[in-house]
């Protein structure tokens, strides 16, 4: 029978006592949901080639176990939640996950804009939100039509698909978008927050429009 996970990385938390013993604790976690990470940052990240999306998800799961043996205590398991250790551990690295796909994500982008500044110079009127009926269809699209959605996204700018993947990625129904959000990307595009709520009515409407041409999902 397979050591509970709170056993293990207790025994993480000792390595300045017992080396050997986090070592070979940390290895057994590692090679328990390594694969989970891996996957499930390879399926959510949008990047032109399968190698790319490797490397990504490689350095992402890399540096979420890193978190993992470096805070090993910060897990905690409630019975009320979960069903076992592994199912809510699971759901905890998935969090780290995605923190660090995030973290990655900028440092790429702000890399990438002091490289070459990116000037926004759009010219469109305010455009009205998207119903939240419109965007359940993204989501579905999201899961069931990824190849059309994917193709639509990397027919954007990198700005624009930045802009948007963030939008989704923190989009909570009812609430609006985390204002330390918005201030990253003024911060990392050297723009406003008005040019960003335009800019994302303008590639919501187009990743719309792309879905609806190549699959059957219709905005009502």
């Amino acid at each position: 029978m397979a050591e509970e996970v709170q056993d293990l990385l207790f025994y993480v938390s000792e390595k300045e006592t017992d080396q050997k013993m986090a070592n070979e604790s940390f290895s057994l976690i590692y090679k328990r949901f390594s694969e989970f990470v891996f996957n499930s940052v390879k399926k959510s990240i949008y990047l032109n080639s399968e190698s790319e999306k490797t490397v990504f998800a490689n350095t992402v799961t890399n540096n979420t176990f890193m978190e993992v043996y470096n805070k090993p205590l910060d897990f905690e398991f409630d019975s009320r939640k979960h069903k076992t250790q592994d199912d809510a551990f699971r759901v905890y690295l998935a969090a780290i996950a995605k923190n660090e796909k995030n973290d990655l994500l900028r440092e790429s982008l702000n890399y990438t804009s002091k490289q070459t500044k990116i000037i926004d110079d759009d010219e469109h009127f305010f455009e009205p939100s998207i119903s939240p009926e419109i965007f359940e269809k993204l989501e579905l699209a999201l899961s069931t039509n990824r190849k059309i959605l994917e193709d639509a996204l990397y027919s954007l700018s990198e700005r624009d698909r930045y802009i948007i993947l963030t939008y989704y990625d923190n989009y909570e129904k009812g609430k609006n978008t985390p204002s330390e959000v918005l201030d990253n990307i003024e911060q990392l595009y050297g723009t406003t927050r008005d040019n960003i709520r335009m800019i994302r009515s303008r590639v919501k409407k187009k990743l719309i429009s792309e879905i609806e041409s190549k699959s059957k999902l219709k905005a009502v």
